[in-house]
């Protein structure tokens, strides 16, 4: 990582840490508590160039691979690129790249999490492949193939070979036990389902429904029920819901920033989620789920971790 790149996100983080701090209820004129050790490695993405724009929609166009090697350390530049995945071994991580202008999904990449060995994994003409995701057992990825006004869930092997179609939709995620497949479906317009299907493309069933797309679902450990986020007062919080469509609630909010693309612990006791107060570049924080505390990780979007056994 350059020296300036590194200092932008050093002093974004430390003005952010205590406007964060404020919005989650804190005392932000009293030492922050130690951040918990509950993350091994964590990858995220961030502005090619921070002063484009600010906003979701001025990250998305091109963006850089950034990786904390554990919750206290720097942000090590890794590679250029989008929508980062970390091997369950913390070994490798996918991700995907932009061809030529940057416009459109482009192909899907692993590099090894220091830097070396970039492969190419998939090469589809006519079409982007994006938003890889590792099974359990680091065998299989799951990703989403892009084409003329479609998305189709996919599934190959972690050296991109064998790749299956399992059905339409977007922001796939592994269960828990590697079995099944957490996904959205949208109408185009302001409506998406999300739906579980089984990782041989069998049994697919909806979840519920949400007026407020992208929704980014989640597992809960057991497998048993799902996070999501959805419009409240003007800003996205997280909700959670059965996996059979029952006991829909509020899981976690915050009045001052949006709440979205929640991760959440082994254990339940924590989730990793990326907030966005008005006017200001996303933060990926730390929220611990019983006192709401929250603390602030990295500067940027897309988020994607290993928790700490």
């Amino acid at each position: 990582m350059s020296g300036h790149a590194y200092l932008s996100l050093t002093t974004f983080s430390l003005f952010a840490l205590s406007s964060s701090l404020s919005a989650f209820g804190q005392d932000a004129s009293q030492p922050p508590a130690p951040v918990p050790a509950v993350i091994s490695k964590l990858a995220f993405q961030v502005p090619r160039d921070a002063a484009s724009g600010i906003g979701i929609e001025k990250i998305l166009p091109l963006g850089e691979v950034y990786v904390l090697d554990s919750y206290n350390s720097k942000p090590r530049h890794l590679v250029l690129g989008e929508f980062p995945a970390i091997s369950p071994d913390g070994a490798r991580i996918a991700y995907c790249e932009r061809a030529g202008d940057g416009r459109g999904y482009g192909q899907m990449y692993v590099i090894n999490a220091d830097g070396s060995g970039r492969k190419q994994i998939t090469n589809v003409k006519h079409a982007g492949e994006c938003f890889p995701q590792w099974s359990p057992d680091g065998l299989r990825i799951v990703f989403v193939e892009f084409g003329d006004h479609t998305s189709t869930i996919r599934v190959m092997d972690s050296d991109g070979q064998n790749p299956k179609s399992i059905t339409s939709g977007s922001h796939p995620k592994w269960s828990p036990d590697g079995k099944g497949i957490l996904f959205t479906r949208s109408d185009g317009g302001t409506n998406v389902s999300i739906w579980v299907v089984n990782a041989d493309g069998t049994e697919v069933h909806k979840i519920t429904e949400v007026n407020y797309p992208p929704v980014n679902p989640s597992w809960f450990p057991d497998g048993q029920a799902i996070a999501f986020e959805q419009k409240l007062n003007d800003r996205t919080a997280i909700y959670e819901v059965n996996v059979d469509g029952t006991n829909l609630h509020l899981l976690q909010s915050n009045d001052q920033v949006a709440l979205y693309a929640q991760i959440l612990s082994p254990n339940g006791k924590f989730l990793v989620a990326e907030a966005q107060a008005t006017r200001s570049l996303p933060m990926v924080v730390l929220i611990e789920v019983s006192t709401h505390r929250a603390w602030p990780l990295a500067r940027g979007t897309n988020a994607n971790l290993l928790w700490n056994k």
